[in-house]
């Protein structure tokens, strides 16, 4: 079976891990950052970011089906987003929801991993290089936010993908058809001690464009779902 040959196979994996050595004493300068969130969900709400000392922020869209626009910002020491509230004696005070070290890109992206159904139950933040250095184009980024090891194959690409971590591939399209190139995609589970398919199909492969895969566990059945979201380059 296609997923036998996972351990022998070589991923196409860039570092861009949430992992990356934090900066330290980098000169401070103007970064820019998107910002992506995950589950999905129909009105996600604007969120609170730290941008400078003194309880300085800003407000920043978390879109889910797609990346955000671009922030242009000073170099803050870290990420924290969160919201900004009174104590009890009427002084405002910021509550992090999620932070994360710096990394050193001057262009980031930055996946906000909700932990459960607000925002106000904590946020896992995943700062990544998001210039094309990085994810560029014709990648595939693929979350596995489940408990289980998820094996994939992304045209010529075959790899694992353990719980609550991601990979980053750029795979050749595996076929034309009808004058469009296509890409031939397998996901699958463990079960019983073999692999089982859960979703095989074929996607459109576009050369302009980067593309993020969110594997998640449906709340009403044991099955893994799906969720994508593509960036179209210029």
């Amino acid at each position: 079976m296609i997923f036998s040959l996972i351990s022998r196979l070589t991923v196409f994996t860039v570092g861009l891990l949430a992992i990356s050595l934090p900066v330290h004493g980098q000169d401070a300068g103007k970064i820019s950052v998107r910002f992506v969130s995950f589950p999905k969900c129909a009105d996600p709400k604007d969120i609170e970011l730290v941008v400078g000392t003194e309880g300085k922020t800003m407000l920043v869209e978390l879109p889910t089906n797609s990346i955000s626009k671009v922030y242009s910002i000073d170099r803050p020491e870290s990420w924290r987003l969160g919201k900004t509230d009174k104590n009890e004696e009427g002084k405002p005070i910021f509550n992090t929801y999620g932070q994360a070290p710096m990394i050193a890109p001057s262009e980031q992206l930055v996946l906000v991993l909700r932990k459960g159904a607000t925002d106000e139950d904590g946020l896992k933040l995943v700062p990544m290089d998001g210039g094309l250095e990085g994810f560029g184009e014709a990648s595939y980024l693929v979350y596995n936010f489940t408990s289980v090891k998820i094996a994939a194959k992304l045209g010529d690409k075959a790899f694992p993908v353990t719980a609550m971590s991601h990979e980053i591939v750029k795979p050749a399209p595996s076929e034309v058809k009808n004058g469009r190139e296509l890409i031939h995609v397998h996901f699958a589970t463990p079960e019983e001690g073999k692999w089982s398919l859960f979703h095989t199909s074929s996607w459109p492969y576009v050369k302009k464009s980067r593309t993020m895969v969110f594997f998640y566990a449906d709340p009403n059945s044991p099955n893994v779902l799906i969720h994508g979201i593509t960036d179209y380059l210029p």
